[in-house]
């Protein structure tokens, strides 16, 4: 498979980091696509070029953006996503909750 993906990207397809494919790899394997969370961001972008065979420069993004319609499905029960996370063994920053009207300081 990793020839694939190295013969892959010398013809311009997107191909991410395997750090990038850790972190998916943890979602995908908890169900977590399964259940109603999407790929956002500049890896989706990436998908989307890949999936209409177009090629374009090569982008470079060190985290995986994910988002959701609505709360998860709970067919089978999972570590919390911090958790989920640390299992890559990658370092994993957690971003403070943030929420739309609150007081923020600037630095």
């Amino acid at each position: 498979m990793i020839a694939q993906v190295r013969g892959l990207a010398k013809l311009r397809y997107q191909v991410a980091d395997p750090k990038t494919y850790s972190v998916v790899a943890a979602l995908h394997n908890a169900g977590l696509f399964r259940r109603g969370m999407t790929l956002v961001g500049s890896h989706a972008y990436g998908v989307l070029l890949n999936t209409l065979g177009i090629a374009a420069g090569l982008y470079q993004s060190f985290n995986v953006d994910v988002a959701r319609g609505a709360a998860l499905g709970s067919d089978a029960p999972t570590p919390g996503f911090a958790e989920l996370l640390a299992q890559t063994g990658l370092k994993v920053v957690e971003v403070p909750a943030f929420h739309p009207g609150d007081p923020f300081d600037v630095i």
